[in-house]
């Protein structure tokens, strides 16, 4: 019997310290370690199968049936189709059942198919064919029958089969180079490494004899997290152990480059990998449309209940008198009561009895069934009960004995009862069934639009926009607060390295000196803009280190990834690739400057000095960066034996650790490169002795070996061993604002969207990329919440002053005064402050409020020092405010992926920190640019779509309904269908669905350029628009009017002894067949009218429709169907045709219904146009767009201290928002000008006191 389950349980759960209970043992090779090491228990681990599929062949119908049937709307229709089945009702369960399995069927077909194609993925993935090394020689096998422990072989340009720990490579040095493009779109090569007592193993045969065991951490997500040790068994000797982080392990899906071969084993197989465990399906989010769908369709539920009440009601005061206890069309006599009675079992005796009802004051027939062979002759009474349309059942047993007047009153009950769900099913196709599947093919058809959009295409990277979900496609039609981060987002993420300061001497690569171009690389004697530069200890320290202190990877091969580069006058040269394009600019930086880094080879960094000599500096231990150090660190040994520590990092992070330097002259020099816009790092070193040096190695040791709280242990060896430096200098890197992104935030603003940056830079750089993209102009005057100003007071008392002021311009904004455009800065330090609860209050909230009121009379908002978390707490902070505001949130990189997450809609870029941030969001974009497009055309016409969808739909489900309620009180509540059965069943499904479907997909009400020149008209949907309850009502109270002209229309025609040409009378189904007719007829050139955009499928399938009910009219009363068990419905679509009475009438009441809608669109386009509605009469009337304001007007002056011509800057009377044209640009050139004349000016003034030109007032 096998206990190895048994004794891994045991020892994981209770056993001491010793066995951590979230690591996992792996055997290399699977080969137990020698008896005297530790105790061999095998563990069972997933197989190499990768299974992203919902679905089996067999778990497929009932696990979607199941899902499907947890939405309300389809459980709903469920039960009424069962109440069709169980009990008479006036229609056939055809009428629901078919509608109900027409949209579970077009729902299941279409996630089948997607399930499908994830089933074709997993084949292809799994039977990827696979090295395998095996007793010395190298095996082919599927990727599927990996095991963990498996040593594997791969090649150049093969992907990983699942997580493993590189064991040894082709490289002499034991590296290899990867990307991870697939994982986190970061095409850049990184570089992984083998085990210094591992890298040797160089053939099949040598691998195949290392006996060896790895320790390591449970499967977890984290793509940038690992923590293990390899423990090394050799003969006669204790085993050797050897730490493991995330640079040992090579993740599956990623890809090896410009290495031959490497040998490594398998850690984490199948859905243990960590490429699987990132399959994890996000949090569901809901659309405000379709909270606005759920919330109309419960009205509509109350509506349903109601009529089936009234009826109910109205039916049994209709007959109170034994006249009408049944319709006079249907009054059974006593006989025909008594004859439908269900014959009683063999050994019953039947006793005929009459039971008194007290509801009508008669005698109610009953049968009593007497046990013959029972002693105790037990009576069971059974009660009249309709059960079945073919036969009247008796279900209710009670004995004999029971009064009468219970008898009586539990039959009217249960008669009420089934009343009342015989009118539910009567009336229930109010609640429009197909109305869902219609909305769920309109969002998966119409996010095609956004793919296939070629001004979204980018052709530098080769990518379009892309659609990970088409469920909130009419959500980018709503948004109020766009949150976007500044690196990558707003800029190009493509560093520019600009100059360096060392001591206080600034040094720049490239200078004009008369008019020329000088390069300092092609001289010794580098160019100083600062007096009295010359050669020092300290600069050659800086340049060393900014040379060392990095990963960055030489290449010098012709072709990269099949690329040509590095390619000069026809020779391959060297050039860098790093994960970091800061590094990279750095070190080229440095290059121009006279300092080559030439490559890392053996454990040794090799660089070439500004006297062409190569120096040699031994690697020891790199300190990575992380974003809490905000630092990185290097230390090195020179060739002279001394030991360095070179350190980089943030201002924030290095001058708190430095002794000695020139800090004033540097800090200085870096707060005026931040407020240019500037990315600054500062470099520091410190001189290790040999004791020193020891201690740290041991620190480090000590904190790599760990496999519990590694994390936090090596942050610990790292501040103890970051301390004391010395302060040589600063960097400043450029990093470029990206194409069109001022243009697309001035649009999004003139659109009435407030724009929040949300940024982990520094205050001053972070503002002056707001300058420059015009989310702050000259204008503006800044609101400082920083940690620098609450020192100075307290949190409480800048709060209140802060929220003095803008109310206190609020209040002005009523008058004739200029409106005041305020811009807040707080930074992430104060914003922990603020959410926290307040301790000088009792309200908790109370700073949150303050701060809330503040930002939304506030027309941009600049987060600053901000953490991923924070951004996602911002987020989550303006979303529970009391407005309710829908929010979008953008970003490239992993660190934007929480507030991404929690926004109403996650945009992701895909730019140069990787795809994490596309994978996450709901759609991803190339560049920022697009996401102008994105809103102001696409979102708006997909919010105008599916608006129009959701209200038509209830439309034409009330003139549909209503006629059918009308028509109980004209037959004396008999729950007479006034529809023929067919047309109950195909209404919603063929007659009305396809014109709405087309229109919802292709409606265009304005032209495209015209969004585009026009963001004002963004505002006319805002805030759901479309769907607030008053339109809501009027769109009801039109499906009542047209309902009310159908069907009294047709009745006063009736009315009127209307004959056939033959001089036939009309009957009962020529009644409702010519309400049908109007009906059709009257909805769909109701959407006609609504359709601005019309094209060949337009017109195919309006007219088409029509035609089709008229071809399927005709043939359904035209031919005797042998299938039917009735045929009242044969000729009387013809006979109906046959009379020009009806045809006239037909066309009377079609006009009618339609003239008020009319009437109600011509008046309000004349009285109170919205500016949509202006664009297009100015459209219609072939005015030029670009001479006169389609939203606005012309305006006959300027708006006041704008300075220039503002033809461009028309204000609307119904805000006091300054549409802001050229004045962005002036703004940034005036910025300019003043930074060239005075850089320190934004710091000498502060910037809340800047002057106003009273262009903005967004909120007021």
């Amino acid at each position: 019997m096998d206990f190895s389950v048994l004794r891994n349980l045991i020892s994981r759960y209770c056993a001491g310290e010793e066995y951590w209970v979230d690591s996992r043992t792996v055997y290399i090779g699977h080969k137990e370690p020698p008896p005297a090491a530790e105790a061999y228990i095998p563990q069972r681990y997933p197989d190499n199968r990768i299974v992203s599929s919902k679905y089996t062949l067999w778990n497929f119908i009932p696990k979607n049936l199941f899902e499907q049937f947890r939405r309300i709307a389809n459980f709903y229709f469920l039960l009424i189709f069962l109440v069709q089945l169980i009990i008479d009702t006036p229609t056939s369960p055809v009428t629901s059942g078919l509608p109900l399995f027409f949209v579970i069927t077009v729902t299941a077909i279409k996630q089948g198919y997607e399930d499908w194609l994830r089933h074709k993925a997993d084949c292809s993935i799994n039977e990827c064919p696979v090295d395998m090394v095996q007793q010395g020689t190298v095996v082919r096998t599927q990727s599927s029958k990996l095991r963990v422990g498996d040593v594997v072989m791969v090649r150049e340009d093969e992907t990983f089969p699942c997580d493993l720990i590189l064991l040894s490579s082709s490289r002499g040095d034991g590296t290899c180079y990867v990307t991870t493009t697939s994982l986190d779109g970061e095409s850049s090569h990184k570089t992984y490494y083998a085990v210094p007592d591992t890298m040797a193993f160089k053939t099949e045969q040598e691998v195949d004899s290392l006996h060896a065991t790895i320790e390591c951490e449970q499967p977890q997500p984290d793509l940038y997290k690992f923590v293990g040790r390899i423990n090394i068994y050799k003969e006669r000797e204790d085993p050797i152990a050897r730490p493991l982080g995330a640079e040992n392990l090579l993740l599956r899906g990623a890809t090896l480059k410009n290495t031959g071969h490497i040998y490594a084993v398998a850690i984490y197989t199948g859905m243990d990998t960590k490429m699987a465990l990132n399959y994890q399906s996000k949090s569901q989010k809901r659309s405000a449309v379709e909270k606005s769908m759920n919330a109309f369709l419960i009205v509509y539920l109350c509506i349903l209940i109601s009529k089936a009440v009234i009826n109910t009601v109205l039916k049994y005061a209709w007959q109170w008198s034994a006249d009408h206890d049944e319709p006079w069309y249907n009054h059974r006599t006593e006989i025909d009561r008594e004859r439908h009675v269900v014959s009683p079992p063999n050994h019953y005796t039947t006793h005929k009895a009459r039971c008194h009802s007290k509801m009508n004051n008669q005698v109610t027939p009953c049968l009593t069934f007497t046990d013959s062979d029972k002693a105790s002759s037990l009576s069971l009474t059974i009660l009249p009960f309709s059960f079945s349309p073919s036969l009247s059942s008796y279900i209710l047993l009670l004995p004999a004995s029971t009064p009468p007047s219970i008898f009586s009153s539990l039959s009217q009950v249960i008669r009420a009862f089934t009343d009342f769900l015989a009118f539910m099913v009567l009336f229930n196709y109010i609640i429009p069934v197909s109305m869902y599947v219609t909305v769920e093919m309109q969002k998966f058809l119409g996010s095609y639009f956004i793919v296939w959009d070629k001004d979204m295409y980018d052709e530098e990277l080769g990518v379009g926009a892309q659609v990970n979900t088409s469920d909130l496609n009419e959500e980018l039609g709503q948004v109020e607060y766009v949150f976007t981060d500044k690196t990558g987002t707003l800029t190009e993420n493509n560093m520019e390295f600009i100059e360096c300061c060392v001591d206080g001497h600034v040094y720049i690569p490239h200078a004009i000196c008369n008019g020329q171009i000088l390069s300092a690389a092609s001289s010794i004697d580098m160019i100083d803009s600062s007096p009295g530069g010359y050669r020092r200890e300290h600069e050659d320290l800086f340049f060393r280190a900014l040379c060392l202190c990095h990963t960055v990877q030489v290449k010098e091969e012709e072709t990269v990834d099949s690329i040509k580069r590095g390619i000069h006058l026809g020779k391959p040269t060297s050039f860098y690739i790093s994960s970091s394009p800061d590094e990279v600019a750095l070190v080229e930086g440095m290059k121009r400057l006279g300092y080559t880094y030439l490559r890392l080879k053996d454990s040794h960094m090799e660089i070439l000095n500004k006297d062409d000599e190569i120096e040699r500096f031994e690697l020891l231990h790199v300190l990575n960066f992380d974003s809490v150090r905000r630092r990185m660190s290097v230390i090195v040994k020179s060739s002279s034996g001394e030991y360095l520590l070179f350190c980089k990092g943030a201002d924030t992070s290095i001058f708190p650790r430095v002794v000695s330097g020139k800090v004033e002259q540097v800090r200085a020099r870096v707060e005026q490169n931040a407020v240019e816009g500037l990315r600054t790092l500062c470099v520091a070193y410190r001189s290790l002795s040999p004791a020193e040096y020891e201690e740290a190695c041991h620190q480090l040791s000590d904190a790599k070996l760990a496999l519990k709280d590694r994390e936090q242990r090596l942050a610990q060896a790292y501040d103890l061993i970051e301390r004391d430096f010395t302060l040589l200098g600063a960097t400043a890197v450029e990093d470029r604002l990206q194409e069109k992104a001022a243009d697309t935030i001035e649009s999004l603003q003139k659109a009435g969207m407030k724009v929040w940056v949300l940024t982990g830079d520094k205050m001053e750089t972070a503002a002056a990329t707001c300058y420059a993209s015009k989310l702050f102009r000259r204008s503006t005057q800044i609101l400082e919440l920083t940690k620098k100003r609450t020192e100075e007071q307290s949190l409480h008392d800048v709060l209140f002053d802060l929220s003095r002021t803008v109310l206190r311009q609020r209040s002005l904004s009523g008058l004739s005064v200029e409106c005041q455009d305020y811009g807040l800065i707080i930074d992430g330090a104060t914003l922990s402050a603020v959410l926290k609860p307040s301790p000088e209050s009792s309200g908790s909230g109370n700073y949150r409020e303050i701060f809330l009121e503040i930002s939304r009379n506030c027309s941009a908002v600049l987060c600053c020092r901000m953490a991923p978390l924070q951004k996602a707490q911002i987020v989550k902070l303006i979303k529970a405010s009391k407005e309710h505001p829908i929010t979008l949130a953008i970003g490239d990189g992993a660190n934007d992926v929480s507030m991404i997450l929690e926004a109403h809609v996650g945009i992701g870029i895909m730019g140069k920190e990787g795809r994490q941030a596309a994978r996450n969001s709901d759609y991803a974009i190339p560049k920022f640019k697009h996401l102008k497009k994105m809103l102001l055309v696409h979102g708006h016409f997909y919010y105008i779509r599916i608006a129009e969808l959701v209200q038509y739909f209830f439309y034409k489900n009330v003139c549909f309904i209503f006629p059918q309620f009308l028509y109980q009180f004209f037959c004396g509540f008999s729950q007479q269908p006034l529809y023929d059965t067919a047309y109950l069943t195909l209404y919603n499904i063929s007659f009305t669905s396809l014109p709405i479907l087309l229109y919802s997909l292709i409606e265009k009400h304005i032209s495209i350029e015209m969004l585009k020149r026009d963001p004002t008209l963004y505002r006319d949907v805002a805030k759901n628009a479309l769907l607030r309850w008053p339109v809501f009502l009027y769109w009801t109270c039109l499906g009542l009017f047209n309902a009310c002209i159908f069907f009294f229309g047709a009745y006063f025609l009736f009315d009127n002894t209307t004959f056939t040409s033959n001089g036939q009378m009309f009957g009962n189904w020529t009644f409702g067949t010519l309400v049908f007719t109007v009906l059709v007829f009257t909805v769909t050139l109701k959407l006609a009218l609504d359709t601005h955009h019309w094209t060949w499928i337009n017109h195919f399938v309006v007219w088409g429709s029509l035609l089709f009910y008229v071809i399927f009219s005709l043939l359904w009363g035209g031919i005797i169907w042998p299938f039917l068990n009735y045929q009242r419905m044969y000729y009387v679509f013809m006979q109906m045709l046959s009379s020009g009475p009806a045809w006239l009438g037909i066309i009377l009441l079609i006009t009618i219904s339609l003239l008020p809608d009319v009437v109600k669109k011509v008046l309000c386009r004349t009285l109170w146009p919205t500016a949509t509605e202006r664009a297009q009469r100015v459209r219609a009337d072939g005015v030029h767009e670009g001479s006169v304001s389609p939203a606005t007007g012309p305006d006959p002056s300027p708006v006041a201290g704008g300075g220039g011509s503002e033809s461009d800057m028309l204000c609307p009377a119904r805000t006091c928002e300054g549409e802001r044209g050229g004045e962005g640009v002036r703004a940034a050139r005036t910025y300019d000008s003043m930074m060239s004349h005075n850089p320190n000016h934004l710091l000498s003034q502060p910037l809340d006191h800047a002057p106003s030109d009273g262009e903005g007032c967004y909120g007021h």
